[in-house]
């Protein structure tokens, strides 16, 4: 409970002495050298909107920003959010330089006047634009730091549209993503074996008993060995397999790669596995639990473009490559005061939406 309250009043001084600052006038925590800055106000802001961002990962790691998730290291959620909130301020100032200085970009009279129609719509939400302020007052902001939260960022994504966009300046190589597809990814098919439930007569669900369960484990064991002494896979897999969705959306097999949403073992095994190889394995998810034959096909790179998700997929992976390279050609013009940054106490931080 002390805790508690220390961290309470730590907060409250914390955003009374941001607060006394407005905007631009701020202590500068960080700056592009001969070129723009970001107050203390305005990272305070950023470390708001990003906690928001962030909030589903806390909860789902016990509701503390105090997790460790590097016990080697003692690195918690609230280090991970400090270092995610540097980041984005580097690379907003580091795009706000090459926007305005290198490509000479300049915001349309529509992306002008959407700031000032954002900040009127969330003045209407808030009541009026003086409840705004004060709104933004709990997150040491104001309405200056707002208007130029929004029109940095809408400046970041004016510079990537300007690259990567339709007719963009730097286009990703078809090759690149074909190459990326067949060094990153693995093509497998399965048998599968529902041990989780069964569909009852009137298509509800309904879970396995354990001796139901057994008799799958006995059958998917006996399919294995069937294959392993020669019988035709393909056709003991339209004979067992209870995947009815495969061949509809799969038709090519499942493409697989580390960041892939198929269960861990069954992504595992994918990779592990060499082409021609079978492989028994059970999975288990919180929508249920199976058993996969899996066959692992030979690299058909040709098939790179043929599911469209796993084509953005590397597509959006190689473009952001390639956008973090451009901005780390201009990452020594960054300088950051870290006397006044440790005023940025992200376990007091709070949340904040622009929804």
């Amino acid at each position: 409970m002390k805790r508690i309250i220390a961290l309470v009043v730590c907060a409250a001084i914390c955003v009374a002495c941001l607060a006394s600052c407005s905007g631009d006038s701020a202590s500068t925590a960080m700056s592009f050298k001969d070129g723009g800055k970001l107050s203390i106000n305005f990272m305070y802001f950023l470390a708001s909107i990003q906690k928001s961002m962030y909030s589903s990962v806390v909860q789902a790691n016990g509701g503390s920003w105090d997790y460790v998730v590097d016990e080697e290291n003692g690195t918690t959620l609230s280090d991970l959010l400090y270092e995610v909130t540097l980041d984005s301020a580097e690379s907003l100032l580091i795009c706000e330089y090459m926007h305005d200085e290198v490509y000479d970009l300049k915001l349309t009279q529509e992306q002008e006047k959407s700031v000032d129609n954002q900040i009127s719509a969330l003045s209407q939400s808030a009541g009026s634009k003086a409840k705004l302020e004060e709104q933004l007052s709990a997150y040491s902001s104001d309405l200056k730091t707002l208007e130029r939260y929004l029109t940095v960022t809408l400046k970041q994504g004016n510079l990537y549209n300007y690259f990567y966009g339709e007719n963009g300046i730097f286009p990703v190589a078809e090759s690149d993503i074909q190459d990326y597809f067949a060094n990153n990814y693995a093509i497998v098919t399965h048998i599968y074996f529902n041990t989780a439930t069964k569909a009852k007569s009137d298509g509800t669900l309904v879970s396995l008993t354990d001796e139901e369960k057994s008799e799958k484990q006995q059958l998917a064991e006996s399919v294995y060995n069937r294959i392993l002494a020669g019988e035709d896979y393909y056709d003991l897999k339209a004979q067992y397999s209870e995947d009815t969705y495969e061949s509809e959306y799969y038709p090519n097999g499942f493409f697989v790669t580390n960041d892939t949403a198929f269960p861990t073992e069954f992504t595992v095994a994918a990779l592990e596995m060499q082409p021609g190889e079978y492989r028994m394995v059970q999975s288990s998810t919180s929508s249920g639990s199976g058993i996969h034959i899996m066959y692992k096909l030979p690299m058909d790179e040709s098939l790179y473009n043929t599911d469209s998700t796993v084509y953005l997929t590397i597509k959006n992976l190689l473009i952001a490559d390639d956008f973090q390279a451009r901005l780390d050609e201009y990452v020594d013009n960054i300088q950051v005061d870290e006397q006044i940054m440790a005023q940025l106490n992200i376990n007091v931080v709070p949340e904040y939406s622009l929804s």
